[in-house]
């Protein structure tokens, strides 16, 4: 048995939590693990739970946690996974020291919230999501359809629920990572063109604004990430395939137009976005 492809997160209270897909033999599925105590990962216990069908034989999971913390319940985190063709997602309650969907149920035993259907069995990794949480406490999620168009949805952590999806971009897309503006609270959607292997990204002001394409242009590029967020910066970085390896990280960054200088000392075009690239 072993475990592929995971992701870690820490809450309001410093208690970590991993989830990753887990194989057996002939079976593929998501599987929870939190840490015991507070801030100390290497001396506490980790106590692991299932979060899908362990009876799953389609190796099409991927999966991501998030911290929730809203007031009052500083140790929830919100888990989202893909599970063959369908998005699914459950709620860390730690008032109830389980994972359960957004009835209270637990999961596995009961059904996970159903996030998205439709998504091609064959994804993969390439095509797979990406999340941020807000300051009101609602999960930003970004994925790739069947049609390899960007698609988001805004799980509402007042409702709580997950609202409609809205297409961010149509085309032939992969690798999608989201990042938000800790000082604006905008939203950054950075995506790899198969088209022509450039990095291209949109922003959320409120609502979805047209894409920026060839923001930066690859020769073979491939594995996006950015991070999660940050005041006035949002930086991605990807592999550049070199003689058929990955050896190569190139990255750029997205100057954000806010609060830099007064408009009567820099000129309106510095506060246009901008980017600078960097080879390491």
């Amino acid at each position: 048995d072993q475990y592929r492809r995971p992701s870690i997160a820490r809450d309001d209270s410093g208690f970590l939590h991993v989830v990753g897909k887990y194989i057996t033999s002939s079976n593929y599925y998501m599987r929870a693990s939190r840490c015991g105590t507070a801030d100390t990962p290497d001396t506490c216990t980790w106590t692991s739970v299932n979060l899908s069908s362990t009876s799953n034989t389609d190796t099409n999971v991927y999966g991501l946690v998030v911290p929730l913390g809203a007031s009052g319940r500083t140790q929830d985190m919100y888990a989202a996974w893909i599970a063959g063709t369908a998005i699914q997602g459950a709620r860390w309650d730690n008032s109830d020291s389980q994972w359960e969907n957004t009835s209270g149920q637990l999961v596995p035993t009961n059904a996970a919230d159903a996030i998205d259907t439709g998504l091609n069995s064959q994804n993969g990794s390439r095509y797979n999501m990406s999340a941020v949480v807000d300051s009101n406490f609602d999960v930003h999620l970004i994925f790739i359809d069947a049609n390899t168009d960007v698609l988001y949805r805004m799980f509402d952590e007042s409702v709580p629920s997950w609202g409609s999806a809205s297409t961010i971009a149509t085309g032939s897309f992969r690798y999608p990572t989201i990042s938000r503006d800790s000082t604006t609270g905008n939203l950054y959607a950075i995506y790899m063109d198969e088209s022509d292997n450039s990095v291209d990204y949109a922003t959320y002001t409120g609502s979805w604004g047209s894409p920026t394409a060839n923001w930066n242009t690859t020769t073979n590029g491939n594995f996006v990430t950015s991070n999660y967020q940050a005041p006035d910066r949002i930086f991605a970085h990807w592999s550049e395939s070199v003689s058929g390896d990955y050896g190569n990280v190139d990255w750029a960054y997205i100057i954000v137009p806010e609060y830099i200088l007064p408009l009567t000392i820099i000129p309106m075009a510095f506060f246009l976005k901008k980017w600078k690239l960097h080879r390491f």
